[in-house]
C-alpha cells in the first residue's frame, strides 16, 4: 500500500502547463476509469471544522496495480479528485518506465542543475580566496 502525498501549488502550476501543451500529457500512461476503485473519506488535519465535517479526502487505488494515492490538499471534493488522478499518472508513470519516467528525468535534471551551481560556486570560493591572500601578500609588502 502507498500513499503519496504532495504540495499543492507546484502540481496546480504543473497542470496548467501541462494542459497548455498537449504533448505533455501524452507522456504520462493513460488511466482507465474502469481500472480506478475511488472512495471519498472525511478529511483531517489544520483547516478548521470544515476539513473534518465534510468528505474532501479522495482514494484512489489503481486495480491492476494496487498503487493507492490518497489526496487532501484542498477543501474542494473536485480539486482533489484532479491532483489525484495526476498523482496516480505519475506513480503509474514511475511504476512502467523507472528511470525513464517524467519524475526521475525532472529530478535527475535538477541533480545536475545542483552540481552545476555548487561547482560555480566552488570556484568563486577559490577566485576569493586567492583574491584574498594577493591582498595580504601586497599589504604584507606595503609594511615591510
Amino acid at each position: 500500500m502507498i500513499f503519496l502525498q504532495r504540495q499543492l501549488i507546484p502540481i496546480i502550476s504543473f497542470l496548467k502547463f501541462a494542459s497548455s501543451r498537449p504533448n505533455l500529457k501524452n507522456l504520462y500512461p493513460p488511466v482507465k476509469e474502469e481500472e480506478l476503485e475511488e472512495h471519498f473519506i472525511k478529511g483531517c488535519g489544520p483547516g478548521g471544522s470544515k476539513i473534518n465535517k465534510s468528505i474532501n479526502c479522495v482514494l484512489l487505488k489503481h486495480l491492476p496495480t494496487g498503487i493507492f494515492v490518497k489526496c487532501q490538499q484542498d477543501r474542494a471534493l473536485d480539486t482533489n479528485r484532479k491532483i489525484a488522478r495526476f498523482l496516480l499518472q505519475e506513480r503509474l508513470d514511475t511504476h512502467y518506465n523507472g528511470e525513464n519516467s517524467i519524475v526521475a528525468l525532472r529530478n535527475r535534471s535538477e541533480i545536475e542543475k545542483e552540481a552545476k551551481n555548487a561547482k560555480r560556486a566552488q570556484s568563486r570560493r577559490e577566485k576569493l580566496a586567492k583574491y584574498k591572500d594577493l591582498l595580504k601578500q601586497s599589504n604584507d609588502h606595503q609594511i615591510q
